[in-house]
């Protein structure tokens, strides 16, 4: 009896420790932002209007959000592109906000992505953000 208290015992702490492992190996999807900012009337160097992303992902969908956007010109909007193992999506974000997403990206993929602000005249802000 007191032979199978012990082996009970010890698969119980061996599950305990593969569970625990496991927990503690999950990896968090890979995210990075950027605030961009453009100034009317300011030098062309002022703020940020553009960003680029290269990194493996973790998980199947990288996605590219805008946030608090807002601009006083009717024109800008911000171009997000993602692209993984040749395939891409992209498309075109309004002051409304939103995101562009890819999806079935293998995780460990090399992914690229970049957003642009289009079109713009005005004063523009925005936080742009990434996942993946």
């Amino acid at each position: 009896m007191n032979k199978t208290f012990k082996k009970i015992a010890a698969s119980i702490m061996a599950v305990t420790t593969l569970t625990v492992s496991m927990v503690g190996m999950s990896a968090s999807a890979y995210s990075d932002s950027v605030y961009f900012m453009r100034d009317a009337g300011a030098p062309s160097s002022a703020g940020t209007t553009s960003a680029t992303w290269n990194y493996k992902a973790d998980i199947s969908t990288s996605t590219i959000t805008v946030s608090n956007f807002t601009r006083t010109d009717k024109t800008s909007r911000i171009y997000a592109y993602i692209s993984s193992a040749g395939i891409a999506n992209s498309g075109f974000i309004n002051p409304s906000g939103g995101s562009v997403a890819k999806n079935g990206i293998v995780p460990g993929a090399i992914v690229y992505a970049s957003a642009e602000l289009n079109n713009y005249s005005g004063t523009i802000r925005a936080n742009v953000s990434i996942s993946g």
